[in-house]
């Protein structure tokens, strides 16, 4: 075999010194290369990491959120809850009081026996304002205050106003005046009941301030803006004034114009700021001139749309307690489980000459319907074994058509609709009074074309 090594042409020729330098730039550039790699690597690794514990972090906190979140909401329904179960167990015994006080005065009593009866009375009413104001400024810091949208006349509003202040006032000796500056019937759409309590409320305050003189409501109407009317609406007494001090705390929670003031008057401190949220969420903006010693004026600016539609509003005059034409040997039904609210409700039917099956839950009420026909149910809504609404939808079910009124102490717009959602065509909140009750009895038993087209109500499927 021969050697290769010795064969002349086969000798490998020697690496050129250039070569030698670019193997090494190469190598050394790959080097460079692989630790860059190596470092992108690292760096990669060290993103994707904290990204990891980012994202963990982050779900972490949406986790966490989302806890407080239902917290705060089921804590917000537990007090929504709470509340109106107390707003029904205060109503129900303040209801009691006042219908058991008005069968007392009905009776024969000697004079200083009236004047405590009347003196019940008055409390009462004060207690329920209380517990209104309270209940009224939970909805309000809650965000859940309730306005209703539907036509009413303002006629009527004022009318209310006058009705319930006229005698108050007459007995205090204040001139008391509810004037509309322009003439002519205005419709307009809006929460009838929160624009009286506003009202209700300014003439509250303006009576308790006011010894001698006068309290007035004077009510403008500019028809300028096309389907829409601007409300100004003025209450002025002549009452002690306000600084200007005063009026800068007027409408905060539980504060009043000083601690004198307070002792002297008495009150909360609750009704203007309550005002001033019912105000507010109708868009509209209240302010007041006043000066020590010279009387009060509140202005209300408020702009609603008109009413173009024709509609019958129903009518705010008070009716007497006697026998209605019509009512007698009239029938009705009433589901009622409380024993004194029963008694109330009796002997005020009776007196109107109207015969009255009694029971007391929603299934006697259901099978008394399936029994025999009646001119009018009464319906307490919360009631042992079946509740009110229950009873209803189970009566509209038979095909019953006759006007069913819910009696109630759970008084929120949404309790109102829930009623008449399952077929009631009324409601009547407790506590009411036995001229509110009578008042109710007339509008269903002697119908209007309104009132019967309302009690055929069926609620949708």
């Amino acid at each position: 075999m021969q050697d290769v090594s010795e064969d002349p042409d086969t000798t490998i020729p020697p690496v050129p010194p250039h070569w030698k330098a670019s193997f090494t730039q190469v190598a050394a550039s790959a080097r460079e290369r692989q630790a860059m790699v190596e470092a992108i690597t690292r760096k990669t690794e060290e993103l994707e990491r904290r990204v990891t514990e980012r994202t963990r972090d982050l779900t972490a906190l949406n986790q966490r959120l989302r806890q407080a979140k239902a917290e705060a909401e089921a804590s917000s329904a537990a007090k929504s809850a709470f509340l109106a179960s107390m707003s029904h167990e205060i109503r129900t015994p303040i209801h009691a009081i006042a219908g058991m006080t008005y069968l007392l005065s009905e009776a024969d009593l000697s004079p200083r026996q009236k004047e405590y009866v009347d003196e019940v009375i008055k409390a009462n009413k004060h207690l329920l304002r209380l517990l209104n104001a309270v209940l009224d400024l939970a909805k309000i810091e809650a965000g859940k205050l309730e306005l209703d949208s539907a036509p009413f006349d303002l006629d009527h509003v004022l009318g209310n106003v006058r009705s319930l202040f006229t005698q108050e006032m007459r007995q205090k000796g204040i001139t008391f005046e509810v004037l509309r500056l322009d003439k002519g019937p205005v419709a307009l759409v809006g929460d009838a009941l929160r624009l009286t309590q506003v009202l209700v409320n300014l003439v509250n305050n303006a009576s308790k301030f006011t010894e001698v003189g006068s309290v007035r409501v004077l009510v403008s109407c500019d028809h300028s803006e096309w389907g829409k009317t601007r409300l100004k609406l003025e209450v002025q007494d002549t009452g002690i004034g306000l600084s200007q001090q005063q009026i800068q705390r007027l409408f905060k929670p539980f504060t009043q114009a000083d601690k004198h003031t307070s002792r002297r008057y008495g009150g909360t401190g609750l009704g203007l700021t309550i005002t001033k949220a019912f105000i507010d969420a109708m868009g509209g903006r209240i302010g007041v001139k006043s000066a020590p010693g010279q009387g009060a004026t509140f202005v209300v600016d408020l702009t609603l749309p008109r009413h173009t539609e024709s509609f019958s509003p129903a009518s705010t005059t008070p009716m007497p307690l006697e026998i209605v034409p019509g009512f007698s040997g009239k029938r009705v039904l009433l589901a009622e489980d409380n024993p004194v609210n029963q008694r109330i409700a009796q002997e005020i039917l009776q007196r109107e000459h109207l015969q009255v099956d009694l029971v007391c839950d929603g299934e006697q009420a259901v099978q008394r319907c399936k029994e025999r026909r009646y001119d009018l149910v009464l319906m307490d809504v919360q009631m042992p074994q079946m509740d009110g609404m229950q009873a209803t939808r189970l009566i509209r079910q038979l095909g019953v058509t006759t006007p069913i009124i819910a009696m109630t102490a759970n008084t929120t717009l949404q309790d109102r609709n829930e009623c008449l959602q399952v077929g009631m065509s009324d409601f009547l909140g407790k506590p009411f009074s036995p001229v509110a009750f009578v008042n109710m009895i007339k509008k269903w038993l002697v119908p209007t074309p309104d009132t019967e087209l309302q009690a055929l109500h069926v609620p949708s499927k």
